[in-house]
């Protein structure tokens, strides 16, 4: 009843989706932030231009600092400064256009980013070069066949070796059944985090919804496409009390730091914003979810293309050690301060993990709030965003081997 389905590309993997669906919401974040994606020469122009003026005019806290391309290009990045408690702080702003005339003409990307130190920003700048130079139009019906990053309307080339921030998220809504919600995401962990099921055992699983059951249909580890995963289907009384919702999950936390092997998530829930509880039957979701779930695959790609032999992106062989905090280091920074030791710090108010380098000013930090209701802590989340301001950073650990060597 979910036939046909359609392909879709989410970080480094693919996934089938019902070719009904709509796509509602969609998310990202590779190396330095979030690529955000644009359409229009003009409205390329005018961006570029009221972010220039915005600068040059001081209407901004931050001030203009330089251009590193010529401002009528297709490439541009702007350096931005700010004195921040005392000590200067520095910001970019990057922007790509894909000139008329090449597949994707007209759409445009850019990142916007803070808290720099001034003596890493040639790395920095480097890395923003890095992207607007791999980074292209791609229509969703596209599959690439060379390593990289898919997100919604893009592409970046990149190998996938070197230990990196990456996430990359789809929802979709389906157009027949408007309760019923498909969410699918990769991300790269530098921590390790709790896996499904021992998020979801039976004594969490008790006290979702007290005074209320949560039945579990399905419970247990699952192989998909080679890739070691968890499964966890569960039904509970609706909101308003008159029928049944499903959460369905399957997840796999991947290895730590690497991008080739995230943490991938698919998550189908029924009855949102809808009285009277899930429009599908137990079997008709069970009958989504397989349908889904066994497509989700490691994109091919081909390492060379003239060889026209397609190969699953996959890891280096040596396994990466779980990073560990040295005994001598400083454990704590607030926003503002100067980073003492490069490595991985994880952000105190939001629990963010960020690799930061000796010298640059620790950034602000997203406040939260608790997050309420049976699904939120069946997911795992337990705060939702409330504000942004100062913060604390902790030392988490050294950076993986790679990182480390480029330093």
């Amino acid at each position: 009843m979910f036939e046909p389905m359609k392909t879709y590309c989410f970080g480094r993997y693919q996934v089938d989706i019902p070719a009904k669906a709509v796509l509602e919401a969609n998310g990202n974040s590779f190396l330095l932030g979030k690529i955000n994606t644009g359409f229009g020469v003009p409205t390329y122009r005018e961006l570029l231009k009221e972010t220039l003026e915005k600068l040059k005019n001081k209407e901004d806290r931050y001030e203009y600092v330089k251009s590193e391309y010529p401002e009528d290009s297709y490439k541009q990045i702007i350096i931005r400064r700010v004195d921040l408690f005392g000590e200067m702080s520095y910001g970019v702003d990057a922007f790509t256009l894909n000139p008329r005339g090449i597949p994707g003409g007209g759409y445009f990307f850019y990142l916007s980013e803070g808290s720099y130190d001034e003596n890493r920003m040639d790395e920095i700048v480097s890395d923003y070069r890095k992207i607007l130079n791999s980074v292209r139009y791609r229509p969703d019906s596209e599959i690439p066949k060379e390593p990289g990053f898919c997100f919604v309307d893009g592409f970046v080339a990149d190998d996938g070796k070197t230990s990196q921030n990456e996430e990359s998220n789809l929802a979709f809504k389906l157009k027949d059944y408007p309760d019923v919600w498909v969410r699918i995401e990769s991300v790269t962990y530098h921590v390790k985090e709790k896996s499904l099921l021992e998020r979801a055992s039976p004594g969490a699983l008790d006290s979702l919804l007290p005074g209320k059951k949560v039945t579990v249909i399905s419970r247990k580890k699952r192989e998909i496409n080679g890739i070691d995963g968890e499964e966890l289907l569960v039904s509970a009384p609706s909101r308003d009390g008159t029928g049944i919702d499903y959460v369905f999950t399957w997840e796999t936390l991947g290895e730590l730091s690497d991008p080739l092997k995230p943490c991938v998530q698919l998550e189908i829930t029924t009855g949102e914003q809808h009285a009277g509880g899930s429009s599908l039957t137990t079997s008709q979701i069970r009958a989504l979810y397989e349908a889904i779930v066994k497509t989700i695959r490691i994109r091919p790609v081909t390492e060379n293309p003239s060889d026209g032999k397609a190969k699953p992106e996959s890891s280096p062989p040596a396994p990466k050690p779980e990073a560990q905090a040295p005994q001598a280091s400083p454990l704590r920074l607030a926003t503002g301060e100067p980073c003492t030791r490069t490595g991985m710090w994880r952000c105190v108010e939001d629990g963010k993990v960020v690799t930061y380098h000796e010298g640059r000013f620790m950034p602000t930090a997203y406040f939260f709030k608790p997050a309420t209701g049976w699904l939120n802590r069946l997911k795992g989340v337990k705060s939702v965003f409330s504000h942004q301001g100062p913060g604390h950073w902790e030392w988490v650990g050294e950076l993986p081997e790679t990182d480390a060597k480029k330093g």
